[in-house]
């Protein structure tokens, strides 16, 4: 499964699939707030809607509360298409989750990444999947590897997981629950989950060996138009019939995006949040050291970039105390991305790269500056 068509042919098809007047809405589910935000046609947020993302301790395992977020979107939605004509809608979402499904049910709830129990199985999970020269994907602790969360599963689930006809990632679960049709999108396979291999844009060894590259879907980019929202949702929430659903990306990467597509050189994205994700464009990827943290992220056009993580926005949280999330949502708000750069560039003009960024998979503008994570 490779990730099919140039960066120019891409770029080009963003504006024309995806801009035809209203506003954007766009799912942002982060591992703290869970946000619905409408974008105009110039990035403008001017509508924001958020609850926390609250972790059920069980039974079976802590895990997302994947229904109660689904009833929260729907009656978001509703109130949004009551003020906006909505044009289309795009999930965002952090990489530390995934859904087994069958048909049109979960099959096992979406397990929390911090739940410790999933490193019952590390050593002998490690001794299979640890490969860091070939996926750039340091080993972490509890289920921040998806490949962890996914072999603990199967240990511990047999029967379940062996019903399960697609493996979802994060974003992609929700794209198809609006839309009915299943994707798979690079930028979740390549944020260290140790199923990616960027030096071929395939499938890691571990993945093929566990047979879970047959799982995934077909691979499309973000800004694919998987389709109408499916005629249920669309009447229930008042969007009309033909409403796009986008396929959808990490949510970093979504703060990268907008400036990979109009940039030149080198320079550093510093996406906030929950986690701090910094972003080295240009930068090679031979020196990353898997024991500091440092891995490479796969960008949406399917390029490896080097980065490093920590989990800033919770270590402020724990000094700053309780912070109201609705700050965190006010529409205005300052992009969540800083940007340094060495050599500034011509920055692009072009009309594709614009849209590409603002229209299509803008969680850049809707994840807003925050105090807390």
């Amino acid at each position: 499964m490779r990730l099919a068509g140039s960066t120019s042919t891409l770029l080009c098809k963003a504006p024309h699939e995806m801009t035809d007047g209203g506003c954007t809405a766009v799912i942002d589910i982060g591992r703290t707030h869970i946000k619905l935000c409408m974008v105009d046609e110039s990035g403008t947020i001017v509508d924001s809607q958020v609850r926390e993302n609250w972790v059920v301790p069980g039974p079976p395992f802590p895990h997302f509360d994947v229904e109660g977020i689904w009833e929260w979107l729907l009656n978001a939605l509703r109130a949004a298409a009551a003020k906006f004509p909505i044009s289309g809608i795009v999930p965002t979402a952090h990489g530390g989750a995934c859904a087994l499904v069958t048909g049109g049910d979960l099959l096992l709830p979406m397990l929390d990444y911090e739940f410790s129990g999933v490193e019952d199985i590390s050593a002998e999970y490690d001794a299979l999947a640890r490969n860091f020269s070939e996926t750039l994907s340091p080993g972490l602790p509890v289920g921040h590897n998806l490949g962890r969360q996914l072999f603990w599963l199967r240990r511990r689930f047999p029967d379940a997981f062996a019903k399960a006809r697609h493996i979802l990632t994060h974003p992609q679960y929700w794209s198809w629950r609006l839309s009915g049709v299943p994707a798979s999108e690079v930028t979740l396979l390549g944020c260290h989950t140790d199923l990616w291999k960027p030096g071929e844009n395939t499938f890691s060894t571990f993945a093929c060996e566990m047979g879970w590259n047959r799982l995934f879907p077909p691979l499309m980019p973000a800004w694919h138009l998987l389709g109408p929202v499916r005629p249920e949702i669309a009447a229930t929430v008042g969007l009309r019939p033909d409403c796009p659903v986008y396929n959808g990306i990490h949510d970093s990467n979504a703060s990268y995006l907008r400036h990979l597509v109009s940039r030149r050189g080198e320079f550093t994205v510093v996406s906030t949040g929950t986690w701090v994700i910094c972003f080295a464009a240009g930068r090679p990827t031979n020196g990353l050291d898997e024991t500091k943290d440092t891995l490479a992220n796969i960008d949406a056009l399917g390029k490896p970039v080097a980065c490093s993580r920590f989990m800033g926005g919770r270590e402020f949280a724990e000094i700053a105390g309780p912070v109201d999330a609705r700050i965190d949502a006010s529409p205005g708000s300052p992009s969540i991305a800083i940007v340094t750069q060495g050599s500034i560039g011509k920055c692009s003009s072009n009309a594709a790269s614009h849209e590409f960024a603002s229209a299509g998979v803008l969680a850049a503008r809707s994840s807003t500056s925050t105090p807390g994570p």
